[in-house]
Formats: structure tokens, sequence, C-alpha cells
């Protein structure tokens, strides 16, 4: 079993499944599965995955609170929202 065959595998159905990928090899791998606009291969940026999928998730937070409205406590499908804090 070779890495990048299972990587295009994965990443073959995932429809608007943001991908971030650190530096090396899991870059290319993304890379060559095929080009995508949810595909975010982190360049030569060290460290910047993670803050690239805090600020990414941080986004889809933001998008869903807008589209639905504030998560409500007692809703189960409620995404949890965090506040920023006051200044």
């Amino acid at each position: 079993m070779k890495r990048r065959d299972v990587v295009k595998k994965l990443l073959s159905g995932r429809k608007d499944l943001l991908v971030i990928a650190g530096l090396g090899s899991t870059a290319w791998d993304i890379t060559a599965a095929g080009d995508a606009d949810t595909s975010f291969p982190m360049w030569g940026a060290m460290g910047q995955a993670a803050m690239m999928g805090l600020g990414l998730a941080t986004a889809v937070v933001a998008k869903w609170e807008g589209a639905l409205g504030p998560a409500q406590a007692d809703d189960d499908e409620a995404m949890p929202v965090h506040e920023a804090p006051a200044s």
C-alpha cells in the first residue's frame, strides 16, 4: 500500500471537506490527489497548518452561526459557538 494512493482514495469523495497539509510529503500527497479549492498545502510554512486550521474552523463556525442564528444551549444539533472576550 502506497501512502499517496491512500490519500488520493481518501480525498476522492470529500465534497466540501477542507484539507490542510503541513510540510513535506503531506502537501505533495494532497496536491497529487488533484487540484481542489478545499486543499490547502502549506508549502514552506513550518507550523502554519495548525494556525490555518484554527482560522478555517473559526470561519466555518461563524458561517454556521450566521446561517442558523446563535446556537441554543438546549439544541443538541447546534454547533458550539465561542464568544470573543470583551475588551
